[in-house]
């Protein structure tokens, strides 16, 4: 970077993913000259943000670590006990009720398809990822998220929460003390 360009000005990689508010507040603290006080307060913001993410991630392991055990467990039925099952109920020769008749079948295209399901459903979520990484997918997810009846609401009034606070850095960029 040359003594007379602007952090502002300086265009890297990862300054695509900086929000607009954020480059906004640095314009109006270089334009202020008060640009110290500006950066102070949008890394105090930044960590309190980080935070938040940290203590929700941390809230989030417990619930996925057991949805994983029970993906595994589902898996392990399928593939092991349910084909055990298979050749009792067949010495039997009974008819079996519907319900029983589905899990065997599950549990047999599992046993023969197990492998390619599994990097199959992998691989879409691969893509998945990717796409709602994307702009257009990030703008789809949102405004399926919020469409949600009660999850939407709670993260607008969420968002709302948030604007006072950015509102008050913004105009103490612009107005400073």
């Amino acid at each position: 970077m040359s003594r007379t360009a602007r952090p502002s000005a300086v265009r890297s990689p990862r300054a695509a993913g900086v929000r607009r508010l954020l480059s906004q507040h640095v314009r109006s603290g270089e334009a202020s000259g008060q640009l110290a006080p500006v950066l102070t307060r949008l890394v105090e913001h930044l960590e309190r943000i980080r935070s938040l993410r940290e203590s929700v991630l941390s809230a989030s392991i417990y619930p996925l670590i057991l949805l994983a055990v029970a993906v595994v467990s589902l898996f392990a039925m399928l593939g092991f006990v349910v084909p055990q099952f298979e050749k009792l109920f067949t010495d039997l020769g009974e008819a079996l009720p519907m319900a029983t008749r589905i899990v065997m079948k599950a549990g047999q295209v599992f046993r023969d398809w197990g492998v390619a399901i599994a990097v199959g459903l992998g691989l879409a979520g691969w893509i998945a990822l990717r796409w709602l990484r994307s702009p257009r997918g990030t703008a789809w997810w949102q405004t399926r998220i919020l469409g949600v009846p009660m999850l939407g609401l709670l993260l607008r009034k969420y968002q709302l929460t948030l604007f006072p606070g950015r509102w008050v850095r913004f105009w103490a960029t612009v107005f400073p003390c």
